[in-house]
């Protein structure tokens, strides 16, 4: 315990970092449930937040385009058709393999 005494925690250690970041979980759980039960509240506690991020950022009737890929598609999910278009030459560009030798950085702070 000395030893660790000089270590930065930046005011949150990791107990409390688990602790907000399950929060949710933690109202469902308790000790006097079985191995099984918390097992089961878990993994209900995941679908729910996959079914969350599904309605968020692919929900039926948000726009889709069918030339864009599925990236692209969550990207229009989240933000305008104008931003998806915008960023849709830059997208393609860089997902191109053929492109990796290609990138060259011209930034002042880099230097």
């Amino acid at each position: 315990m000395l030893y660790r005494m000089d270590l930065p925690h930046f005011r949150n250690n990791t107990n409390n970092r688990l602790e907000n970041l399950f929060g949710e979980l933690k109202i469902d759980l308790s000790k006097s449930m079985s191995m099984k039960q918390c097992l089961d509240s878990v993994l209900r506690y995941q679908r729910r937040r996959e079914d969350e991020y599904v309605a968020r950022v692919a929900m039926p009737g948000t726009s889709r385009n069918l030339s864009y890929g599925e990236e692209m598609n969550q990207q229009l999910g989240m933000t305008s058709e104008w931003l998806a278009e915008v960023f849709l030459s830059e997208y393609t560009f860089a997902d191109n393999s053929e492109n990796v030798h290609s990138y060259d950085i011209h930034d002042e702070e880099l230097m």
